[in-house]
Formats: C-alpha cells, structure tokens, sequence
C-alpha cells in the first residue's frame, strides 16, 4: 500500500485528488478510472474533513494498491463514525450525494473502524495492470 499522510486542511483533498491521479497516469491507468479515482479520493477525504477528526498529529491518510483485481483507495480519520449513503437527497442541496456517487463509481466500496480512527475504502476492478507491472 502506497499512503501519503497530508494535514486535516481542506487544502488537502486537492493535495491528495493531483498526487494519486499522478501516480495513476505514471502507472498507465487509463483516464477514465483516474477520473473516476480522483472523484473518490475528494469524496473520502472531504468527508474525513467534514465529519471526522486528524489523526495523531493533525493529519488524515490516503492510500491506494494495485492488485490482481484493481485498485484499492482509502482514507483515514481519526473520527469514529459511520459512513452512509442518503437515501434521498433535496435535489439543490450543495451536500449529501457523495457516497452515492462513490457507490455508483467503485465496483465495492465500506469502511473499518481502525485502532486509530476510521478507514473508508473504493475498490475499481478489471484494470489492465500490463503497464503497471512493467513500471511498479
């Protein structure tokens, strides 16, 4: 698992969205699935920073693996809550569709309750990992 630790800074979902498309589009990863990833990334990390707390040290986790399946994505806050998707959602509101859009993007998606805080994790699968493996 590759992990970038950035502060709990709203400047971070930006920090973390432009570091993992990076190492995606360095790996060979079509731009269809770096979309869909950045998407999710912003999504796990602004909530971590809406509804969570930093971990030690005032700061959140992101990780990401490639496998024989795909691509795993996480994030970790330091809160001890539990995600959810809203079931319905005034259609002006500016916030409550994120996990839903995480749902419809990732192939699986749920959360851990970690000794330090909460893990929230996005799986993509049937990535054609040739590329990667050449140059990971």
């Amino acid at each position: 698992m590759e992990l970038l630790e950035l502060p709990f800074d709203a400047a971070s979902a930006s920090v973390a969205r432009r570091h993992v498309v990076h190492v995606l589009r360095t790996r060979g990863v079509a731009a269809v699935t770096r979309e869909d990833a950045a998407l999710i990334v912003s999504e796990f990390v602004g909530n971590a920073l809406r509804h969570g707390r930093p971990l030690r040290g005032g700061r959140i986790r992101v990780g990401w693996q490639f496998d024989d399946a795909g691509l795993s994505i996480e994030v970790t806050d330091g809160g001890s809550g539990r995600p959810a998707v809203r079931s319905s959602t005034d259609a002006l509101s500016m916030t409550g569709r994120g996990l839903g859009i995480v749902a419809s993007l990732a192939d699986e998606w749920g959360y851990a309750a970690e000794p330090d805080g909460t893990l929230v994790w996005a799986r993509l699968h049937g990535l054609d990992l040739a590329e990667y493996a050449q140059t990971g």
